[in-house]
């Protein structure tokens, strides 16, 4: 087992899980499936599966505890740090922005979110992919989108 800490966390790697202590202001569900990314699946235990970075990771969050599986501790700080920005604060963003009432409640209503920093070639082609069409149909587009790229674009 590894243990570092990064800037607010306790960060341990125990086999192909890094753990990650300390996790505020993050809610899965609400991130991956607020329409930003397109390549997560909720699995029956409340985690997500997804697909980034050429990486397939297995999420989930428990508390203030957030499990990352099939990965490793060099990968959490090169690709997954950043793209969950958990380096950003988002409590403080959220107070200074609920000095406004109209942001204070879209705040209330996605308080978990978190902006992904996602690969710039598959945030493009989401965007392309999601015009005029709902989740459900982009995520099947994704799938399909995997017979032209390859097996390592999608699940």
């Amino acid at each position: 087992m590894w243990v570092m800490r990064r800037m607010r966390y306790l960060v341990e790697q125990s086999g192909s899980k890094v753990i990650v202590h300390g996790i505020k202001d993050f809610n899965l569900k609400e991130t991956l499936e607020c329409g930003q990314c397109f390549r997560w699946n909720e699995e029956d235990d409340g985690s997500y599966t997804g697909v980034a970075f050429d990486r397939v990771i297995n999420v989930k969050l428990d508390g203030d505890i957030l499990t990352i599986d099939n990965t490793t501790l060099a990968d959490f700080n090169d690709i997954w740090y950043d793209y969950f920005d958990l380096g950003r604060d988002y409590g403080k963003i959220k107070e200074t922005l609920s000095q406004d009432e109209i942001l204070k409640a879209a705040i209330k209503y996605g308080e978990g979110i978190r902006i992904l920093r996602q690969d710039t070639w598959e945030t493009l082609i989401s965007f392309i992919i999601s015009q005029n069409n709902r989740i459900p149909q982009i995520k099947k587009s994704h799938r399909e989108f995997k017979q032209i790229i390859g097996p390592s674009y999608c699940l």
